[in-house]
């Protein structure tokens, strides 16, 4: 049963990262021994953060580190996350955000929606869901989206792509035990894809409409 737990975290959650195409995925892994064989399948290749323990498992975040640092360097992301007492990525890591991040979710507050930063949500959408508490939304896929709608399901359909890629992977070669080496089977370069494109793989699912699908958070 572990395992299953793993492999559909693999799938539903941690593909578009495992694949480049997402900075980070927000999930529960529902026991520390989940948590634990998540962490020894994919550590090599991803940071997995624990950000608290809670009564359905381990909330949990998995980076890309080449993206994560990325995203962090950016102007525009460390004004805005500055906002919630977040330090300046100038004089401090990309573990000093992760850090205050896990501080937001254990102090007992609101829930810390500046989170979808962290995961590459748009920031209009995160500004837009946090002005809205939610609410009036274009349309509903990983995230809600009050932006660019189209720019939005786009990168929904391709987040189905990676979870169908991640699924036969898994499927076809070891399992878990053969992660580290699916970014070679798919010919992934360091920054993102390589001769295995995703744009030549043909999958229809993950198509989104008005408050359909499910969000991350």
């Amino acid at each position: 049963m572990t395992r299953y737990y793993v492999e559909q975290a693999l799938i539903k959650h941690i593909s578009p990262v495992l694949l480049k195409r997402k900075p980070a995925a927000l999930f529960v892994m529902p026991s520390r021994e989940s948590f634990r064989r998540l962490k020894a399948a994919a550590g090599k290749m991803l940071l997995l953060y624990e950000l608290r323990e809670q009564g359905n498992g381990v909330l949990t975040l998995a980076c890309d580190r080449d993206l994560t640092r990325s995203l962090l360097s950016e102007k525009m992301m460390c004004d805005a996350l500055s906002l919630w007492g977040y330090p300046r990525y100038q004089t401090a890591g990309s573990t000093a955000y992760l850090l205050r991040l896990k501080q937001r979710f254990n102090d007992g507050g609101e829930f810390p929606h500046e989170v979808g930063l962290f995961l590459g949500y748009p920031p209009e959408d995160v500004a837009g869901f946090i002005r809205n508490k939610g609410r009036g939304c274009k349309c509903c896929g990983v995230w809600k989206v009050y932006g660019d709608e189209e720019r939005a399901k786009s990168l929904f359909r391709e987040f189905g792509v990676c979870r169908e890629y991640v699924r036969l992977f898994l499927a076809e070669s070891g399992g878990i035990n053969d992660l580290p080496s699916i970014r070679q089977f798919l010919g992934i370069e360091p920054w993102g894809f390589g001769t295995g494109s995703i744009d030549n793989f043909n999958y229809a699912g993950c198509l989104c409409g008005p408050c359909q699908g499910e969000t991350e958070l």
